[in-house]
């Protein structure tokens, strides 16, 4: 599994506001995913832990890399075209890695973004 390239990752404060304009929200129980079309011809991400998931960073940023990682195992059968962005919700701090893919996987699949 290897990290994303930079070039798929949402880093524009512009383009965080757009998705949450236009997007469409799917939600899960560890988990909020919005979504919206680019004009790419490949996916983007951002994952995002607000201070209610913990007021440590150190926890924050544990919780990211495990999403992180895990969006890495599906992220290369997205389809094109779409910027997704992650929002961690609480009760996602104390999963491990396996119950947090298999929660993105079902959620992509609800949202079309990947196929079965």
């Amino acid at each position: 599994m290897m990290p994303l390239p930079k070039i798929k990752r949402i880093k524009r404060e512009k383009d965080f506001e757009r998705i949450f304009k236009t997007g469409r929200a799917f939600k899960h129980p560890l988990f909020l995913l919005k979504i919206s079309k680019n004009d790419f011809s490949y996916c983007r991400a951002a994952v995002s832990a607000p201070i209610s998931l913990s007021k440590k960073a150190v926890i924050r940023n544990k919780v990211k890399r495990t999403f992180w990682a895990a969006l890495g195992e599906i992220f290369p059968r997205c389809r094109p075209g779409v910027d997704l962005v992650i929002i961690i919700s609480p009760a996602a701090a104390d999963k491990n890695i396996y119950r947090i893919t298999e929660s993105l996987k079902e959620i992509f699949i609800k949202a079309n973004i990947v196929e079965k």
